[in-house]
This record gives C-alpha cells, sequence and structure tokens, in this order.
C-alpha cells in the first residue's frame, strides 16, 4: 500500500523490491514484455484491492534455501530478465502477433522466453511448444482449459495453470495462441 506506482511498476517488470533488493519469487521476465498502459492497468487494478489486516507475509529462506540461493541454483529475478530480452519467439507476421504476444508473455513461464522448453527443477521439463501442432483447435483448447492431453492424461503442472491461470481467456485467444504456435511449429520444421 505505501508502494508508488513506480516502485510498483519496477516490482512486476525489474524484479526489484520496493526496498530495492532484487525479488526472487516474481514473473517478472514474462510482464517485461507487458506495455506501459497494461502495466498501469494491474497497478490500478492492484490498487483497488481491499487490503489485508496487517503486513503481508514476506519470502523467507530457510538454510537449504540460502544454500541454494548461495551456489547459484535460485536466482534472483533481474538476472532472469536477460534471457527475455535476447530471446522471444519468432516473429510470423502481423497475422499472428496477437496469438504470438499471448504466448510470450503467458506461456514463456514455464516453457522458456523462445518457447523451446525448459527445466523447470530437477526432473520437470517442459516441452518446446511445437508439439501444439500436434493438437487440433478443439484439443488444444480441452488442453488450455483443463490441463488434460487429447486422450484425458492430465498433464500435472499444465492442469494447475490451465485451472488457475488461464481460465480468464476467451475462445478466440486461445485460438489465437495454438494458430500461432501451429504456424512457429511449422517454420521451424517441428
Amino acid at each position: 500500500a505505501g508502494a508508488t506506482d513506480q516502485q510498483l511498476a519496477a516490482a512486476i517488470r525489474q524484479g526489484i523490491g520496493v526496498d530495492g533488493r532484487p525479488l526472487f519469487v516474481m514473473p517478472s521476465p514474462m510482464y517485461s514484455r507487458l506495455g506501459d498502459g497494461e502495466i498501469g492497468a494491474l497497478i490500478a487494478h492492484i490498487r483497488s484491492l481491499p487490503r489485508s489486516a496487517g503486513p503481508a507475509d514476506s519470502l523467507t529462506f530457510g538454510p537449504i534455501g540460502r544454500f541454494a540461493v548461495a551456489m547459484g541454483k535460485i536466482r534472483p529475478v533481474p538476472a532472469k530478465l536477460e534471457e527475455f530480452r535476447t530471446q522471444a519467439p519468432i516473429d510470423l507476421g502481423p497475422a499472428h502477433a496477437a496469438g504470438r504476444r499471448l504466448a510470450a508473455i503467458n506461456c514463456s513461464e514455464c516453457h522458456g522466453p523462445a518457447l523451446y522448453g525448459m527445466t523447470m527443477e530437477e526432473g520437470t521439463v517442459t516441452p518446446d511448444l511445437t508439439i501444439a501442432a500436434g493438437y487440433d483447435a478443439e484439443q488444444f483448447r480441452t488442453l488450455m482449459r483443463t490441463g488434460k492431453a487429447p486422450h484425458g492424461r492430465d498433464l500435472g503442472l499444465m492442469a494447475f495453470v490451465s485451472r488457475n491461470d488461464f481460465r480468464h481467456y476467451t475462445d478466440g485467444e486461445i485460438a489465437a495462441i495454438h494458430r500461432y504456435l501451429a504456424a512457429r511449429a511449422e517454420k521451424l520444421g517441428g
């Protein structure tokens, strides 16, 4: 509540806390791709939310977490931003601009800045999103709404993200993402 709009914008886009220290849990790499108007609307929405009683919980690391930070296994958010500045999903022109933008902002958190897939944590590797070309439009819509593959297999993290993060997508936005990802796969030979 005491943060200025500029401090909130720095936290959202750059992963810099109000106290000037780097944040460790903030999706700033993806949000760095939002425009000024979108950041302004996000800040306005945050300010419209009811205030909670007392101070907000803060992230603290125990001994193992502090060791992981010291060893570079957990990187502060600003250290991840360079990857998002230098890598982006391929541009396939105006016909796919909306789908590319949605994928660049929303899918990149799990699938990497250029959507080639990445290791989320030990044992969890997300696929290159050329895999989306194997889904028809209805199967992809189901995936985005439920996190389930065409034969009903629950895709774990994708199921969680679908139900929580993607529930506000319109069918048109989902279709735009699918069209972009299918065209991207064709362009990349996937």
